[in-house]
């Protein structure tokens, strides 16, 4: 199955983190829009989320690829606030039914009122994003 990324996943270093180095590299990268969804800054933490909105659009990437191992280890790094929905991503020939994590309805996660840009994200909370990461996994015995 293919899944869309749209914040911190967009990033090789998280993605080889959360994935695995191996799993990262194997993985098939595609340029792709989501429409009718927007992309938010998301209050109390630097990645964000995304909600449905008519006339918007969201810039991420499909990844394809993916075992079974990489597959439970994003559920697990999305954890308990995010459910998948499948949706269409469309790419330069056309729509793709992608996995999609939106916020679930238990979400405490609240929109702010501006939008979330990676190439901001990546300047300003990459490098403690990072960190914070590798200290929970290594936490975690991993």
């Amino acid at each position: 199955m293919r899944f869309f990324f749209y914040g911190t996943l967009m990033d090789p270093d998280v993605r080889a983190i959360v994935l695995g180095r191996e799993a990262a590299l194997g993985a098939h990268l595609r340029t792709a829009v989501l429409f009718a969804w927007e992309r938010r800054a998301t209050s109390g933490v630097s990645y964000p989320i995304v909600q449905q909105k008519p006339g918007a659009h969201v810039n991420g990437v499909i990844v394809s690829g993916l075992d079974t191992h990489s597959r439970r280890a994003l559920v697990a790094y999305e954890g308990p606030f995010f459910q998948l929905m499948r949706v269409s991503a469309y790419v330069s020939n056309g729509a793709r039914e992608v996995l999609l994590f939106t916020p679930s309805p238990e979400s405490p996660l609240q929109p702010e009122p501006g939008g979330w840009s990676y190439a901001q994200w990546v300047v300003t909370h990459k490098r403690t994003f990072i960190a914070e990461l590798i200290a929970e996994r290594k936490a975690a015995g991993g």
